[in-house]
């Protein structure tokens, strides 16, 4: 049947074209146009408007079926079209392999990708992209290559393309799934989302609650921030109410203007603080008119998030009060006498805090230790004496009870997979099924079964792990005698051994990469919520209900057993193997002094080996009293069985370790609502150790108290978040970089906006009673009967004077019961006399850092700090005379800062080459820059191979070729070292001591020649090294050419540690003061007039510009040049919510990137905005750029490269200062400046890890003081122990 008409529409969104003729159809968008031949279809389409909208329509006149099917074809092609010139496509492609890892390579921009060691094969499989699209890696997920484009269909051809590469031709695919498949696909731009709330670790949308003003009751003020969060208020937040008022802290503003030091005094949560703070700050104009319509639409909006989660726990109990009925202190001595306190406890023991799905928690399918034949119930205990007992000839230590429970829960696992899985009989099954053979190939098996756990259980990364040592401990009982006594590492001889350890290391990486499984907020708690935890089971130690009645005896020592093993792990942080251990009178003991503690000796606590003797672990006297009741009283209704100290309450039995576990778990989901385990306990105590600043010397003595290294404590125990770690860095920076800029009205104030309000006469020297009065009067109090006990208090104590409350510690604070505000108010205001009619800059933690030295600046002193006007055409450029006597625009390199003479270069040129050697030389980046299976060492960056390997290896070669008359045709890379024995080094030593003694060459230059000889050693020579089994071992240090370039190389190094330096310092370095005089200098030139007062041309103002932000932003963020280079707005710069300009860096936009992963947000100075914001909106087109880089060449508008960013700065420096600085200077003059000014290793660790690299690498490279400034604080601190 023929319809007489059929038609179908499509909507042409705003800002995109459409074009039509000849049923050709061309459009037109934000990202590109796409067109597309429908001439082979017979339909009529043309553009109508309908309603204000613009449409396509697409008609068929007496069409049968197919001609009506090819309507809608229509429509959705030109649907995608527009889809692709608006949004854009994107593919996503996971690599799958079993054992050949296969290896990737993007070339040409994004174009062509080449894939290696598909199945192991050598051949190189080639796709080139189709027009448009361009694929890269994934920065989130590991083997993983995004697609993206505007053709949907060459996008897909793309990925199609791909897939049929890595086919597998002529084996079962059922068994071999090795290939490339698509994994996801999409729009390349997503739709907006409402911002995320954040979590402990992630930054959190300020939720405003309706009507909370800086004079709301803190109580109201808490309730809504907790609502805000999604969080039932809990016996914590009464307790930290309770100490806020005490402390007279009783309104939502004097919350919000609590300082730093404020906040750790009392406890107070970082991001209560800051959803306080956001509550009761008044809205910008711009965004948030005022009026109650839009305060009311802000909650709803910031609190929409949450309000699902909210409904669910509301139904779930009733809304517990802030404030409960009982007090959790001052609880009546006798226990019989207390009250349980009324607090909903509903256990919670459903909450999930993994990803995983119900597959994971599949059907069990290791073997019971029951199912298990006679005669492998003997191999595992002739294993458990091997493993775990002492005998002669053993050769590794003897593994710990619990730990060969852990490796045989493993073994009987992997025994039920070959039973279960693969069908393999029970009589059949032995240990030596698991690893049939000593040799690499014995790990077969495994292999398939960690696979297997993988992709069909949906097992993590991290639980990789215990297999493999399972399955070394195992091939250590099965090989012992096959395995030489001297093997060092030892059994590593053994080729399966050898394999596992392999194995090991690749799964340890893994498992380092990979995202933790639990969600962390389901976990974690703060360390006021876990206080607040150890004091409500407190309270639950009661002899009587909420109602008053006798509770029995068995559950109030059952209370008492929880509460102690929560309250003891507090002050204790220790393995939960301690509260399983502790005997009173063996582990537990009470001194003379009336003080219980802990003793270990080194075979009662993990680590005891390592460290011996453990000090004595002291329990907090608040403590005591339920302790000795349990043990004296209340133990024995828990009828016990066993003299450990805490038992099991029904059996009488000693815990366990699940035992203590849930009991532990239990408790702080019933009472926090978050599955908090005891493991956790030490990370939050180091954490919120750390986040309060806590001294470097405090640490480490409790690394040593919870027997580990400091290094383990950083690395495991603390859970802060990069971001957390080098927030002291970005406000060193930030202070050191105050007074760069010429800040017009710097608010000042003990809290950065407000006033300091010094009260008149306040002195160090003023009665305590006035400066007390002075205080009450800045907070808004009239005097009280408390306020003069208190001073009464503090003069018996002698504390008479404003001074002596001003200079008070926390631990006399807290003694004499001084409120924290009112210790801050009085310090406040003497710090405001001390400096009357300026600013108060207490919030600074290092005053000498705020003071520059005298700075030589080329400006005269009027001009040094001009009041520049905003707009920078109303400007006019200094008259500056320059301190660099010549040529103002000389090039940079015309002065010399060395005494060594240029000679002719005699390096090998490309176009001197043979074609033979020059594909020796692609073959060897090829080698030294890319993955590939096999591989024994971190492959180079390609800068460092274009600069230090290819380039040293060229000049070897021109030395072969000119200087000893070897004809280019006989040259090629194995010339250079013509063997792999030591003896091969000979050419590269003659070819050292003609540099020194013919080319005078400096001594610190030796190393670089050597190292390009390593990686061409390690090229040539790949073959004859031996795969690494051992994680210390060093790769190809068994060829003994590589052994001994290493040895030249140390030597080498040695040597220029100790040979000076051929250029002369003071023609290079400028002072910090220096620095900054020659940055705002460069500011001072960003003017649209002349001195004269005659417009300059735009390009030059660009220009100038320019050139003060590459300066500028290098004075505030301590990177490398590459880091200005590749500034892309969008990309690399950013600009956050808060208004703050930073620059985001992942794995593969800094040079540390692969050790460091993702880095911290480096944080750009307010003052720099102005011209930052100036040249990004209005001058950057004067450059006429041809780059979406920042930085662009001023005459050809390319993307500066390493040596114009170079002679930028340069020629800046010595044009304004006189001295040849160059920007790869700038970290050293600011770790220099910033050690000269005794900043503390805390923030000089911070400030290591902000800029990309370990602390020693900062002594040792960074830091350019002599040894004379280095031993200063020495001489001054043995001065300083007798006084003199």
């Amino acid at each position: 049947m023929k319809l007489l008409i059929s038609n179908g529409t499509v909507t042409v969104p705003d800002g995109v074209s459409i074009e039509v003729k000849a049923r050709r159809v061309r459009v037109k968008g934000p990202r590109g146009v796409l067109q597309r031949d429908f001439s082979h279809l017979a339909v009529d389409m043309y553009l109508f408007e309908e309603e204000g909208e613009k449409k396509l329509k697409v008609e068929c006149h007496f069409g049968k079926k197919k001609r009506l099917a090819a309507i809608r074809t229509a429509c959705s092609h030109v649907q995608n079209l527009i889809t692709g010139v608006t949004k854009g496509f994107e593919y996503k492609m996971r690599l799958v392999y079993a054992h050949f890892p296969i290896n990737i390579n993007i070339e040409d921009k994004g174009t062509k990708v080449e894939i290696r060691n598909f199945l192991g094969e050598k051949r190189v499989r080639v796709v080139v992209m189709k027009p448009g699209v361009t694929i890269r890696r994934s920065d989130a997920v590991k083997d993983e290559l995004i697609l993206e484009g505007n053709d949907i269909e060459n996008v897909s051809q793309c990925t199609a393309l791909i897939h049929q590469q890595c086919l597998v031709k002529n084996k079962d695919i059922r068994k071999f799934l090795d290939g490339i498949y698509t994994s996801e696909s999409g729009v390349l731009v997503k739709e907006a989302h409402a911002g995320k709330a954040g979590g402990r670790r992630g930054g959190s949308t300020c939720a405003a609650a309706p009507g909370v003003t800086p004079q709301s009751d803190l109580a109201e003020a808490m309730t809504a921030a907790l609502s805000a969060a999604g969080r039932q208020p809990g016996p914590a937040d009464a307790e930290l109410v309770r100490r806020l008022k005490e402390n007279w802290y009783k309104t939502a503003g004097d919350v919000a203007a609590m300082t730093q030091e404020e906040l750790s005094l009392l406890g107070v949560p970082v991001k209560l603080w800051f959803s306080i703070k956001a509550m009761v700050a008044e809205p910008p104009p711009m965004q948030q008119p005022a009026g109650p319509a839009t305060v009311e639409a802000r909650a709803r909006a910031v609190l929409a998030r949450s309000a699902a989660a909210a409904s669910a726990a509301a139904a779930a109990s009733p809304q517990r009060p802030l404030f409960e009925a009982a007090a959790l202190d001052d609880l009546p001595g006798d226990i019989m006498q207390r009250r349980m306190p009324r607090a909903a406890a509903p256990l919670a023991s459903g909450v999930r805090v993994t990803r995983a799905g119900a597959a994971s928690y599949a059907q069990a399918y290791g073997m019971r230790a029951e199912e298990l034949t006679p005669a492998l119930r003997a191999e595992f205990d002739a294993l458990q004496q091997f493993s775990c007992g002492v005998f002669y000839g053993q050769r590794v230590e003897p593994l710990r009870a619990i730990s060969y429970s852990c490796y045989a829960s493993e073994l009987r696992s992997l025994l039920g997979y070959v039973h279960r899985v693969r069908g393999v009989p029970l009589e059949q099954l032995s240990l030596r099924t698991l690893l049939p053979s000593s040799g690499r190939e014995g790990v077969s098996l495994l292999l398939d079964y960690q696979r297997w756990r993988e992709t069909t259980r949906g097992t993590s990364p991290r639980s990789a792990l215990m297999p493999i040592k399972a399955a070394i401990a195992l091939a250590r009982f099965l090989y012992h005698d096959a395995s030489q006594p001297g093997a060092r590492p030892p059994y590593r001889d053994l080729g399966v051994v050898a394999e596992l350890a392999n194995m090991l290391r690749g799964a340890h990486k893994s498992a380092k990469g990979a995202p933790l499984v639990a969600d962390e907020s389901l976990k974690w708690l703060e360390w006021g919520e876990f206080q607040g935890m150890v004091r409500a089971l407190r309270a639950e130690c009661a002899g009587l209900t909420p109602g008053g009645k006798p509770r029995a005896r068995s559950e109030v020592a059952a209370s008492l057993q929880r509460y102690l093993i929560v309250a003891i792990l507090s002050v204790v942080p220790d393995r939960q193997r301690t509260l399983r251990e502790l005997e009173v009178g063996r582990t537990l003991l009470r001194r003379a002094d009336g003080a219980w503690v802990i003793k270990h000796g080194p075979g009662d606590y993990k680590t005891g080996k390592q460290y011996g003797d453990r000090p004595a672990l002291v329990i907090a006297p608040f403590i005591y009293p339920e302790l000795e009741a349990f043990i004296h009283t209340w133990r024995v209704e828990l009828r016990p069985a066993s003299p450990r100290l805490f038992v099991k309450p029904r059996s009488g039995a000693a815990m366990d370790e699940n035992a203590v576990y849930y009991t532990f778990k239990q408790a702080a989901l019933r009472l926090t609502g978050k599955a908090t385990h005891l493991h956790l306990v030490r990370d939050m105590i180091v954490t919120h150790l750390r986040q309060q600043g806590t001294s470097e010397a405090e640490m480490e003595a409790l690394a040593l108290l919870m027997g580990h290294s400091l290094a383990m404590q950083r690395g495991t125990y603390d859970r802060r978040t990069k971001a957390q770690k080098v927030t002291p860095a970005v406000d060193l920076m930030m202070r050191l970089s105050k007074h760069q800029g010429e800040h017009a009205g710097k608010a000042g104030g003990r809290r950065g906006g407000s006033t300091c309000a010094a009260a008149p006469g306040v002195t160090p020297q003023s009665d305590l009673a006035e400066a007390m009065t002075a205080a009450l009067s800045a907070a808004g109090r009239q005097p009280g009967p408390a306020d003069a006990e208190l001073v009464r208090r503090l003069k018996e104590n002698w504390y008479k004077t404003a001074g002596d409350v001003a200079a008070m510690t926390q631990e006399e604070l807290s003694l004499l019961g001084v409120p924290v505000k009112l210790w801050a108010l009085m310090r406040e205001q003497l710090q405001c006399s001390a400096a009357p009619g300026s600013s108060s800059d207490s919030g600074s933690s290092s005053g000498k850092i705020d003071q520059p030295q005298q700075e030589r600046s080329v400006l005269p002193a009027s001009a040094a700090e001009p009041p520049l006007p905003a707009d920078i055409m109303q400007r006019r450029m200094p008259a500056v005379a320059s301190l660099f006597q010549g040529d103002r625009n000389a090039p940079a390199t015309s002065v010399r800062v060395t005494p060594l003479q240029s000679r002719a270069s005699y390096s090998l040129k490309d176009s001197e080459m043979t074609p033979a050697l020059r594909a020796e030389l692609a073959e060897l980046e090829r080698f030294s820059t890319s993955c590939f299976y096999g591989q024994l060492a971190q492959p180079l960056q390609p800068v460092t191979f274009r600069t230090v390997t290819a380039h040293y290896v060229k000049l070897m070669l021109g030395y072969v070729h000119r200087v000893r008359g070897v004809p280019l045709e006989q040259l090629s890379l194995r010339t250079l070292l013509p063997s792999s024995g030591r003896e091969g080094v000979s050419l590269l030593l003659d070819y050292q001591r003609w540099r020194e003694t013919t080319r005078g060459t400096a001594a610190r230059t030796a190393t670089l020649p050597i190292k390009a000889a390593v990686h061409v050693a390690r090229f040539l020579y790949h073959d004859l090294a031996q795969p690494l089994g051992d994680s210390k071992a060093r790769p190809y240090h068994d060829v003994e050419v590589v052994a001994e370039l290493v040895a030249m190389q140390r030597g080498a190094q040695k040597a220029a540690d100790k040979a000076p330096r051929v250029m002369d310092e003071s023609l290079k370095w400028l002072e910090w003061g220096e620095f900054q005089g020659m940055v705002r200098a460069l500011r001072a030139e960003c003017a649209g007039l002349t001195p004269g007062g005659k417009p300059r041309a735009r390009s030059e103002v660009a220009a100038s510009l320019q050139r003060y932000l590459i300066v500028a932003i290098l004075s505030v963020v301590p990177d490398r040049q590459r880091t200005l280079r590749e500034l892309e707005v969008g990309r690399t710069l950013l600009r956050r919510a808060d208004g703050a300009w930073v620059i985001k860096h992942g794995p593969g936009d800094y040079k540390t990137g692969k050790q460091y992963g993702d880095r911290p947000a480096l944080v750009i100075a307010p003052f720099i905005y102005p011209e930052l914001e100036a040249f990004i909106h209005t001058w950057r087109v004067e450059l006429r750029p041809a780059s979406p880089r920042l930085f662009v060449k001023p005459r050809s508008g390319a993307a500066m490269d390493e040596n114009a960013v170079y002679y930028t700065f340069k020629q800046a420096a010595l044009r304004l200062t006189g001295k040849a600085t160059h920007p790869h200077l700038v970290r050293d003059m600011i770790v220099t400046h910033l050690r000269q000014q005794g900043t503390s290793e805390a923030e000089m660790e911070a400030l290591a890890m902000y800029m990309g690299h370990s602390l020693a690498m900062q002594r040792g490279t960074y830091d350019r003081r002599t040894k004379a400034q280095k031993v200063t604080p020495a001489v001054e601190l043995l001065q300083g122990l007798w006084g003199s």
